[in-house]
């Protein structure tokens, strides 16, 4: 439930954002030393406090041996396709998922993914 939250959390930051998600997202190449700064001061933080988060939760839970780091990008990366696609390539005029239902699916197999096997 609560990577629920996050991930709706994560989610709802983006839509609300979304023009800066724009400029981001076309001007990184363009301005490369701004985009890493960008990068290191907010993105990378956010994955360190998940990972961490990730590491905490593998000790008291039955889950395979993972890379926290890639793990964290993953599950960023999942919603974060899902919003570019729905709002830059207009997925959301062809299919009409609703986040709710996208965040429970995504989580899900996030987390199925993580467990260990039997």
């Amino acid at each position: 439930k609560a990577l629920e939250l996050l991930a709706m959390s994560f989610l709802e930051n983006l839509y609300r954002n979304k023009s800066l998600v724009q400029i981001m997202t076309m001007e990184a190449y363009s301005h490369q030393k701004q985009a890493k700064m960008i990068y290191k001061n907010l993105i990378e933080k956010v994955f360190h406090h998940f990972e961490e988060y990730l590491v905490g939760l593998s000790a008291h839970k039955n889950f395979r041996k993972f890379s926290s780091p890639l793990v964290a990008r993953a599950f960023f990366g999942m919603f974060f396709f899902y919003f570019i696609n729905q709002e830059f390539f207009f997925e959301k005029e062809i299919s009409k998922f609703k986040k709710k239902e996208v965040v429970r699916e995504y989580v899900d197999l996030f987390m199925k993914g993580i467990e260990k096997d039997g």
